[in-house]
């Protein structure tokens, strides 16, 4: 008779809770062995917001970090535990400090591959929930990671920490830029929310980028902003925007979710070429759950008939 597979069986096991599990069924997972296991309990527990089990996970991250190579290849199980605590609102740092400060090369074809770039980049969006006195020591260190995700990752983290200390920082990354334009975006959106009225103009320059990959992500960063001063620069730029920005510009706009940008969406639809007509129109798919939009959407085209 063919040995049953015991990991396989705890995942299955875990798959049949989903929604149902309680803190008692997870507990047991979060201890196992494989980091597989430890990886999906985790994700439960984080999906659930179960938060009574924080201690048990931070308790399965420090065991699984004591030898992270051996006990969790991939760094599955820490990054889901850090999620899991992230998504929880968990405010003790030191699973986060432990997580930003993590490498993991591990062999692959090619050469090998930092496993835990995730991981540093979860924990950077944790540790900007807590008050640590090494927060932006941490941030602003990851800000020059060798991997881009946790660059951003940092870029985002120091504009959510809402600190006036963070916009120098953000700014300076923006401004020397980075090998991947979504870095300098993300900076560029933070310096937008963090302080407006002054970096709003400042953003605004770097859609006349003469890479248009940068150009792109400045005028995605708008979309992010969400306010109507980045609505009104946005606006403003639209009649010069070269064809290939344009698309960027639609996205940037229906990603805004204010009134002025919808209305010039619908706009678009009713009066632009078709080409454009046809791009606002689908940039709305973004608002497709709201019946208002579906309705002023219908309508647009109805006119434009």
């Amino acid at each position: 008779m063919k040995k049953l597979d015991p990991i396989k069986q705890k995942l299955e096991r875990l798959a049949e809770l989903r929604a149902a599990a309680a803190a008692s069924d997870l507990r047991p997972f979060l201890a196992d062995k494989s980091n597989f296991v430890v990886a999906r309990a985790a994700s439960l527990a984080g999906g659930l917001r179960i938060e009574e089990l924080a201690p048990e996970l931070a308790a399965a991250f420090d065991r699984i970090m004591s030898h992270p190579f051996r006990l969790d290849p991939g760094c599955a199980a820490a990054t889901a535990i850090v999620k899991a605590l992230l998504a929880m609102e968990y405010l003790e740092p030191r699973v986060y400090l432990t997580g930003i400060r993590h490498v993991q090369m591990e062999p692959s074809y090619g050469g090998p591959v930092d496993a835990a770039v995730e991981l540093r980049a979860t924990s950077a969006l944790g540790l900007a929930l807590t008050d640590s006195d090494g927060l932006l020591f941490e941030l602003v260190g990851l800000l020059a990671d060798r991997e881009w995700r946790a660059r951003f990752a940092a870029a985002r983290a120091l504009a959510s920490t809402g600190r006036p200390d963070a916009i120098p920082v953000l700014q300076y990354k923006a401004t020397i830029g980075d090998e991947q334009p979504e870095v300098t975006g993300e900076c560029l959106a933070g310096l937008m929310t963090l302080a407006p009225e002054r970096y709003v103009p400042f953003s605004d320059s770097f859609i006349g980028h003469q890479e248009a990959a940068v150009a792109e992500a400045a005028i995605l960063a708008f979309g992010v902003v969400r306010s109507q001063p980045a609505f009104e620069t946005l606006a403003r730029r639209w009649p010069q925007l070269p064809a290939a920005l344009r698309g960027a510009a639609l996205s940037a706009f229906a990603m805004m979710r204010c009134d002025a940008a919808l209305d010039f969406l619908i706009h678009l639809i009713e009066q632009a070429d078709e080409k454009i007509a046809a791009e606002a129109d689908r940039v709305l798919l973004l608002h497709q759950n709201s019946d208002s939009v579906r309705n002023r959407v219908q309508e647009a085209r109805l006119r434009r008939r």
